[in-house]
């Protein structure tokens, strides 16, 4: 299968990768516009995963590069402990987890250095999984395998923090949300499928081949809202034959979007479309407020047009018979002249018998008044006693029936207060939670966490886990395999590897072990890498002295062998202390303990008259709560079931001619047969007073009317007899009025017709002009308003979180261990990466494990070197 450049030099070289991967990463810092010094802080996160994603290693590789004239100052964050890799010497003082630089540079300076770097600070993830013919496989089984396969890859940016954002939507108010605001990582994915994978689907991939029979695969990564996903997911699917796994290389860089082209636009599209929907909801706003107010107008001259067609059609239709009326009153006008005359000469003798007919209706009248007063207060108090006997016969008639559902409701009480229970949240929150519980603590035999008896059953399982983790029971010298898989019968415990790998020590600091070849080959290596370079030889002898030397590697600490033999020793110690302590804890004491736990929740057999916890019989927790929930609803029942009887012994039952004494519904019969006829009585009274009031009450009113009238008639008469002759004397000139009038309503009749006619056709436009109105307002420009709201509320969402992730991003915090502080004026640039490498599977893996060890080996002998070095 095909490897990548760099992991190639990776194995070849060991310990010249650590530079070559931090020259990749190089340039010079930016040029200024005089000879001061200015530095350029880069650093490049490494990040060795397994096929599937897991890490095994991570490192952090910085060059810092000075160019110009005079002092640099400046501190940086570490992960770990600084190693140089550059040459002799510290390049920086490092305390309390932080590096402090202060050199001097005339021309070019460059230095290099290496950190661990943790996992957990890691802010990508990556995770791959497959499938072969659509069913899951485990990557490391897809070697030599043919089919249709599908390889998937899950990158996720775990730095999104919860922040709130705001904006100001198209009514100017201003919108507040809470949303994840994550760290703005780009990256890409890089892969190169074997010639052995054909019909190649990478959606989402840029494909290319390579010249040699090989796939190329790119994927662009955008781990960031709204323009992307703070999780991607990549696959691509291939038919393979006799398959291996390819490298998958991933790059990802802290890109704010305000620092890139691309992304910038976007953001500034955002802003621009949130102030066009802001523009559109004010003009819409505007116009359908003027067309609410066109359509009110529209309605009150619709009203208007309504009301003058109304008039007009009963002025219209009033005019015609009026015309009629008119006429006949003009040919009636000449004979009540005449009339009228009569009836003037008529009223002078009824003047003088006006005057006595009103002297005696007064005299008449004030009798009758007094009369009127008596006979009221004796139908008053007649009626205050009908009304008071008809509300004690229906008061005792209600009492009756209410003992009778009193009576009803005590011989239901049993049943129904158990209803009543029945759905009383309290009483079933009551029996739920005893019933929870005793569900919750579970029985025995339970195998599941979701009781406190299966719970206790997987701890106790776990223990015994715990305790074939620790040693496996079929260890017998040698037969434990470190390379079986978990579970297996020849897998190996924790005190088995700690006793396994302490034996590979011992065997490799023995004389004539793998640190004497090893030691012996670095020479040879030396010579053909070095070149006669007097520098790297002078570090190769070094690295050989501290792996076999006769002396120490410094001052301080001991050569590689001894510290092997001590590490052995310390892992010997480590599995006599599993054999002696760990293991004889659980067996003798968790365990135990765990049954104890059991038998005091659930116990079998169980006596509930057993009072002795000791006893073997003694009840658990779970078993006294059944019987405490079982005894409840049987309390409640004995309790109603008494109350009922004696209450209904008290109340009894209404029966014809039954002693009123004995009971309350006897006694209540009685008073209401009683109350009925008294009732009766007083009604029939009261009646006929009330008649009696009646007849008097008219016949004062009639008498004071009579009165009233004959006296009005005395005092009027006079009057009507002048206005009798003034009416005689007028109504011949009335007469020719009423005709002048006939001859002219039929000309008016015809023009209110025609008003009447013009209103009908106007009155439907108007309508139409409100109608109209009110439906461009609720249906165009509302959803204007509406449109322009969303769309003012979508972009300024959009806008705001890219503006909160460009804020978040401004101080550094994607860079790996963040912006270093310069210092005495210096100027300093500090930029970074994440580089993720997972590995492939391939039918040679077991050599390409052997080179991966050696590399590992040189490498840290590499960086070993530096830290001595560094210390002097």
């Amino acid at each position: 299968m095909s490897r990548r450049p760099i992991r190639s030099a990776l194995v070849a070289s060991g310990a010249l990768v650590t530079a070559g991967v931090v020259g990749l990463m190089s340039a010079s810092p930016a040029l200024t516009a005089t000879d001061d010094a200015a530095t350029s802080v880069r650093r490049s996160v490494q990040t060795l995963m397994d096929p599937s994603g897991a890490v095994k290693a991570s490192r952090v590789y910085t060059q810092v590069q000075s160019s110009g004239q005079g002092d640099v100052s400046f501190v940086e964050q570490l992960s770990g402990s600084l190693r140089n890799l550059n040459g002799f010497g510290s390049p920086a003082s490092s305390a309390d987890g932080k590096a402090t630089w202060n050199y001097s540079v005339s021309g070019l300076s460059n230095q290099r250095t290496l950190q661990v770097f943790p996992e957990s600070s890691l802010p990508i993830t990556v995770k791959a999984t497959a499938t072969l013919d659509g069913t899951p496989i485990e990557i490391a089984d897809i070697v030599g395998k043919s089919g249709l396969l599908k390889m998937s890859y899950v990158i996720e940016n775990t730095t999104a923090q919860e922040q709130e954002i705001s904006w100001t939507d198209g009514a100017g108010v201003k919108q507040t949300k809470t949303v994840s605001i994550p760290l703005p990582y780009v990256g890409s994915m890089d892969t190169v499928l074997p010639d052995s994978y054909s019909q190649v689907n990478a959606p989402g991939a840029s494909v290319g081949g390579t010249g040699r029979g090989t796939t190329q695969l790119s994927y662009t990564l955008l781990l960031y809202p709204p323009l992307g996903q703070t999780t991607a997911t990549v696959s691509y699917e291939a038919r393979v034959a006799d398959a291996e796994v390819p490298e998958v290389d991933f790059t990802f860089l802290p890109t704010p979007p305000s620092g890139n082209p691309t992304t910038k636009s976007a953001l500034e599209q955002y802003q621009g479309g949130q102030a066009t929907g802001a523009k559109l909801t004010d003009g819409a706003t505007q116009i359908d407020t003027n067309l609410l107010k066109l359509a009110d107008g529209a309605g009150q001259l619709n009203d208007g047009l309504a009301q003058l067609l109304a008039g007009a059609n009963q002025l219209s239709t009033g005019l015609e018979p009026a015309a009629a009326g008119a006429t006949q009153l003009a040919d009636g006008l000449a004979p009540a002249a005449d009339g009228a005359s009569q009836l003037a000469d008529g009223l002078t003798g009824a003047v003088s018998g006006s005057k006595q007919l009103a002297a005696g209706a007064g005299d008449a009248s004030d009798g009758a008044d007094k009369l009127e007063a008596g006979s009221a207060r004796v139908a008053g108090g007649a009626t205050q006693v009908a009304s008071g006997s008809k509300d004690l016969y229906e008061g005792l008639v209600a009492l009756s029936a209410g003992l009778g559902k009193l009576y009803a409701g005590v011989d239901a009480l049993p049943a129904s207060v158990n209803a009543t229970l029945a759905a009383d949240p309290s009483y079933q929150k009551l029996l739920g939670t005893l019933s929870a519980i005793i569900a919750g603590i579970g029985t025995p035999t339970d195998a599941t966490p979701s009781t406190l008896q299966g719970g206790l059953n997987l701890v106790k399982g776990g223990l015994n886990q715990v305790v074939g983790g620790l040693r496996n029971p079929n260890w017998a010298g040698t037969t434990c395999n470190p390379a079986a898989s978990p579970g297996a019968t020849d897998s190996c415990g924790v005190a088995d590897v700690n006793q396994y790998v302490a034996a590979v020590l011992n065997a490799a600091a023995t004389s004539g072990g793998s640190l004497d070849v090893l030691a012996a080959n670095i020479n040879g290596a030396a010579s053909a890498f070095c070149a006669g370079d007097a520098t790297c030889l002078g570090t190769f002898a070094t690295l050989a002295t501290c792996i076999n030397g006769s002396t120490v590697c410094n001052g301080s600490q001991a050569t590689i062998k001894a510290q092997s033999l001590a590490g052995a020793g310390g892992l010997t110690l480590a599995y006599q202390g599993v054999d002696t302590q760990i293991i004889p804890a659980i067996n003798t004491q968790l365990v135990p303990g765990v049954n104890a736990i059991k038998k005091a929740l659930y116990n079998s057999p169980c006596s509930p008259v057993q009072t002795n916890p000791a006893a073997s019989d003694y009840c658990g927790i779970s078993q006294a709560l059944a019987l405490v929930k079982a005894g409840i609803p049987q309390l409640v029942d004995g309790i109603t079931a008494n109350i009922s009887a004696t209450l209904k012994a008290s109340i009894g039952q209404p029966t014809a001619g039954c002693n009123p004494t004995a009971t309350l519904a006897c006694a209540s019969a009685a008073l209401t047969a009683g109350a009925k006829q008294l009732s009766g009585g007083a009604t029939q009274v009261a009646g006929g007073a009330t008649q009696v009031a009646d007849g008097n009450a008219e016949l004062a009113t009639g008498l004071a009317r009579l009165s009233d009238g004959s006296a009005q008639l005395a005092a009027g008469l006079p009057a009507a007899q002048d206005g009798a002759q003034q009416l005689a004397d007028g109504l011949p000139a009335a007469a020719d009025g009423a005709q002048q009038l006939a001859d002219g309503l039929p000309a008016a009749a015809d023009g209110a017709s025609q008003i009447a006619d013009g209103l009908t056709k106007a009155v439907p436009g108007g309508t139409q002009i409100e109608d109209g109105a009110n439906q461009l307002s609720t249906e165009g420009t509302k959803a204007l308003i509406v449109a322009g709201q969303d769309t003012t509320n979508s972009f300024g969402e959009k806008a705001a979180t890219m503006e909160a992730i460009d804020a978040r991003a401004a101080d550094g915090s994607g860079i790996p261990n963040g912006n270093a502080t310069p210092g005495n004026g210096s100027d300093v640039i500090t930029t970074g990466a994440f580089g993720f490498f997972m590995d492939g599977v391939s039918k040679s893996e077991g050599q390409n494990a052997l080179r991966f060890i050696l590399a590992g080996l040189l490498l840290a002998g590499a960086v070993g070197a530096g830290v001595v070095l560094g210390r002097r």
